[in-house]
């Protein structure tokens, strides 16, 4: 191109005025295709952006977060109700999932310490029977029982939080993936997402953590109250 300008400019008036025609011509037919390049981009975005958000409706973990990618894609919505998905719609979501997952597990937990605490204060009491008992035989087979009811209990506990162990995983799992595709996208659409997604990863990856110790803390107490029915048995 610049060498054709430089034989216009040094060249014959009809020469210019062919360069200029053609030229304009030119730049014309490369800034049209650009447009058009740039218009079936944006679809391509769009559509690519609206497929994945309509997988989030219907696979996503969380159903917060499946919620708000519904909302998105409602009867009527158009590109800016997917925009504020990518915004504001999926982080609120996910922390929404998050929380609900805390109250959840933090509730349950209380109610198995209360029984877990009425338990064993049955088998101690039980044990202390044993003491003074006229039929040895038959309060020792109450102790044991008693036992035996912990163990139950520990044993459920444990299965419960191995549960939410796997729950947070797939979560952590799945913001993990989040995660490396913001960082790895080109679309803008993406970045959005890109601080959210980490510390969604970061907080499931540590709930998961916190399940894991929970599942063995259960477990030890199962074998504590194991042992006790056993310490009883005849």
């Amino acid at each position: 191109m610049h060498a054709a300008a430089e034989r216009a400019v040094k060249g014959t008036t009809a020469d210019q005025a062919a360069f200029v025609k053609s030229g304009y011509a030119d730049a014309q037919r490369r800034d049209r295709t650009a447009r058009d390049a740039d218009e079936r981009h944006a679809r391509e975005v769009t559509a690519a952006s609206r497929d994945f958000v309509r997988k989030i409706a219907e696979h996503a973990p969380g159903e917060q977060v499946r919620v708000a990618a519904q909302w998105a894609l409602r009867p009527g919505a158009v590109d800016a109700d997917v925009d504020e998905f990518f915004d504001y719609g999926w982080a609120s979501g996910a922390a929404l999932d998050l929380e609900a997952y805390r109250l959840r597990v933090a509730d349950a937990e209380v109610e198995r310490h209360q029984v877990l605490m009425r338990l064993i204060a049955a088998a101690a009491e039980a044990e202390e029977a044993l003491k003074d008992s006229a039929d040895v035989a038959k309060a020792r087979a109450v102790a044991e029982r008693a036992w035996q009811d912990v163990a139950r209990h520990a044993d459920a506990a444990s299965k419960a939080w191995t549960a939410e162990q796997d729950l947070a995983e797939g979560q952590a799992g799945n913001w993990r993936e989040i995660a490396r595709l913001s960082a790895e996208g080109s679309e803008q659409l993406w970045k959005r997402i890109s601080g959210a997604a980490g510390s969604s990863r970061d907080a499931w990856t540590a709930e998961q953590a916190e399940a894991a110790r929970t599942v063995e803390s259960w477990k030890k107490l199962l074998e504590q109250a194991k042992a006790n029915s056993a310490r009883l048995h005849t």
